[in-house]
C-alpha cells in the first residue's frame, strides 16, 4: 500500500511534503488523545474538587457545630447560683447563636450542591434526623435564653433542673442519630469520590494507552515511509553516481543511465542521457568530417603527383623538340650539298615536326586533364574548408549543452541542498555532472584548435592548388605554342622537300 502511495507522489518534494505532513497529523492526533484524556480526568476532577470536597467539608462543618453546640449545653448543666451565672447564659446564648447561623449556613451550601442517588438519600435521611434533634435544640435554646431573665437564688435552680433533663435524656437519642446520619452521609460521599476518582484514574489510564498506541502505529507508519521515501531517493542516485564515474573514466559515450522515475532524479538521468547523445553525434560528425578532409588532403597529393609526372613528360617532350629542331637545322645546312639527301632529311625533319607536334598534343591534353583535376582538388578542398566551418557551429551546440548541464548540476546541488541528509548522494551526482560538464568544454576546446588548425591548412592547400592551376594553365599554353611552331616546322619541311624534288 505504501509503494502504491509512494509511486503516485512522482516528485522528491511531494514525498518529502508528504512525511511532514504525516508527522504533523501524528503530532495532532496524539495531542488530540491526550487533550480528551486530559479533558475527561479534568471532568473527573472538577467534580470531585467541585462537589465532593465540599460536600465533604460541609458535613464536617455541620458535624463539628452539633458537637460545638452539645458541648455548650452539655458545659452549661455545671452552673448553679454563681455570681456569674447570668453572663455565663448570655455568653452562652450568644455563642449558640453564632454557631446556629454557621450550622444553616452549612446546611443550605450542602444542599445546593450536586448529588446522586445514595448521597441524595442519605441527605434527606439527616435530614429527617435533624428536624428531630433541633426541635429539642431550639427547646433548649429557649430554656438558656429564659434563664438570663431568672432570680439566681430562687427561680434558676428549679429552671436548671428542666434544663439538665432536656439536655441528658431528651436530646441524647436525637444526638446520636445525628451523629449516625452523619456518618452515613459521609461514607456516601466519600464512595461517591472514591468512584469519581477511580473513573478519573481509568480515564487517565485509557486515554495513555490509546495515544501510546496512536503513536506507536502512526510512528511505525512514519518510519516505514521514511525508509521508503530514503531509499527510493538514495538508491537511484548512487546508480546514477556509479554510472557516471564508470563514464568519466572509461570514456565510453554509448553508456546510457537506466531510469523508469518521473522524479526530479529520472528528470536529471534523462537530460544526462540527452547530453551523452549530443555529445556522441558531435564527436561522430568531428570524425566523418576529418576523415573527408584527410582524403581530400590524399587526392590532393596524388594530383600534385600527376601534375609532376606531367612536367617530367613535357619536359622530355621539349627536349625532343630540341633535338628535332637541331636535326632539322642540320639538315637545311646540308640541303645545298645534297639535294637528294636534304629531301630525304627533309621528310625525316617532317616526320619528326610531325611527331613533336603529336607529343606536344597529348602533352597539352594532358596539361588539360591535369589542371582539371587539380580545380576538381581545389574545389573538393575549398568544399572541406565551408564543411570544417560547420564543424565550429557543431562544437558552439556542443558548449553550449555543457554549460547547460553546468546549470543543471547547480539547480541538482541546491535541490540536494534543501532535501539535506537525504539528498547528500544527489549532491555527490550533480558533482560529477557538472565535472564531466567541464570535461566536455575543455575537449570541446582542444576539437576547436585542432579544426582551427586543419582550415588554415586547407586555406593553404587551396592555395597551393591555385598556384598549380595557375602554373599548368601556363604550360599548356606554351605546349600549344610549341606544337604550332613545330606545326609551321612540318609545312616548311614539306615545303623544302617539294622544293628540293623539284631541283632534281
Amino acid at each position: 500500500m505504501m509503494k502504491k502511495l509512494l509511486r503516485k507522489l512522482v516528485n522528491i518534494r511531494s514525498r518529502l511534503v508528504f512525511l511532514v505532513l504525516l508527522a504533523l497529523l501524528g503530532m495532532l492526533l496524539g495531542s488530540g488523545i491526550g487533550w480528551l484524556g486530559i479533558v475527561s480526568v479534568s471532568g473527573a476532577l472538577k467534580e470531585t474538587t467541585e462537589t465532593h470536597l465540599p460536600a465533604i467539608r460541609e458535613i464536617e462543618g455541620i458535624r463539628a457545630t452539633v458537637a460545638q453546640l452539645r458541648l455548650l449545653n452539655v458545659e452549661s448543666l455545671g452552673w448553679g447560683q454563681e455570681y456569674d451565672v447570668i453572663e455565663r447564659f448570655e455568653a452562652l446564648n450568644k455563642k449558640k447563636a453564632k454557631l446556629g447561623k454557621a450550622l444553616q449556613a452549612s446546611l443550605d451550601a450542602y444542599s445546593k450542591l450536586e448529588k446522586n442517588k445514595t448521597t441524595e438519600a442519605a441527605w434527606v435521611n439527616f435530614q429527617a434526623k435533624f428536624g428531630d434533634w433541633n426541635k429539642l435544640e431550639k427547646a433548649i435554646n429557649s430554656s438558656t435564653q429564659t434563664a438570663e431573665t431568672l432570680d439566681p437564688d430562687s427561680e434558676l435552680v428549679s429552671h436548671m433542673i428542666t434544663l439538665k433533663t432536656l439536655i441528658t435524656k431528651d436530646q441524647l437519642k436525637p444526638q446520636a442519630a445525628v451523629e449516625t446520619a452523619l456518618s452515613a452521609l459521609v461514607e456516601e460521599t466519600s464512595k461517591s469520590s472514591a468512584e469519581a476518582q477511580k473513573a478519573a484514574k481509568s480515564k487517565s489510564t485509557n486515554a495513555q494507552a490509546a495515544m501510546v498506541l496512536a503513536i506507536a502505529v502512526l510512528g511505525g507508519v512514519l518510519v516505514i515511509f521514511s525508509w521508503l521515501v530514503v531509499r527510493s531517493i538514495v538508491k537511484p542516485v548512487e546508480a546514477m553516481r556509479q554510472n557516471i564515474v564508470a563514464i568519466a573514466r572509461s570514456k565510453d559515450f554509448t553508456l546510457r543511465l537506466n531510469s523508469k522515475s518521473e522524479d526530479e532524479i529520472g528528470q536529471t538521468i534523462r537530460a544526462f542521457n540527452a547530453l551523452i547523445t549530443e555529445i556522441q553525434e558531435s564527436i561522430r560528425h568531428v570524425l566523418t568530417n576529418a576523415e573527408r578532409i584527410s582524403s581530400a588532403a590524399q587526392n590532393a597529393s596524388e594530383a600534385s603527383a600527376r601534375v609532376a609526372e606531367s612536367s617530367n613528360a613535357q619536359s622530355e617532350a621539349a627536349a625532343s623538340m630540341a633535338a628535332a629542331v637541331e636535326e632539322m637545322t642540320v639538315s637545311i645546312d646540308h640541303v645545298t650539298s645534297s639535294s637528294t639527301e636534304a629531301l630525304m632529311r627533309a621528310k625525316a625533319a617532317g616526320e619528326d615536326a610531325a611527331a613533336s607536334a603529336g607529343i606536344l598534343e597529348q602533352g597539352t591534353e594532358g596539361m588539360s586533364t591535369i589542371a582539371h583535376t587539380v580545380r576538381d582538388a581545389g574545389d573538393t578542398i575549398d568544399s572541406l574548408g565551408r564543411q570544417s566551418n560547420q564543424i565550429n557551429g557543431i562544437m558552439a551546440v556542443i558548449g553550449d549543452v555543457a554549460d547547460q548541464t553546468n546549470l543543471l548540476a547547480l539547480n541538482a546541488a541546491i535541490e540536494a541542498a534543501r532535501a539535506g541528509e537525504s539528498g547528500r548522494g544527489f549532491a555527490v551526482v550533480a558533482d560529477e555532472v557538472r565535472k564531466l560538464a567541464e570535461r566536455t568544454a575543455k575537449s570541446t576546446q582542444e576539437i576547436n584548435l585542432t579544426v582551427t588548425s586543419m582550415q588554415g591548412s586547407t586555406r593553404k592547400a587551396v592555395d597551393h592548388m591555385k598556384t598549380v592551376v595557375m602554373q599548368v594553365d601556363e604550360g599548356k599554353d606554351l605546349s600549344s605554342q610549341a606544337s604550332g611552331h613545330m606545326l609551321g616546322i612540318r609545312d616548311s619541311a614539306q615545303s623544302g622537300g617539294r622544293c628540293g624534288a623539284d631541283h632534281q
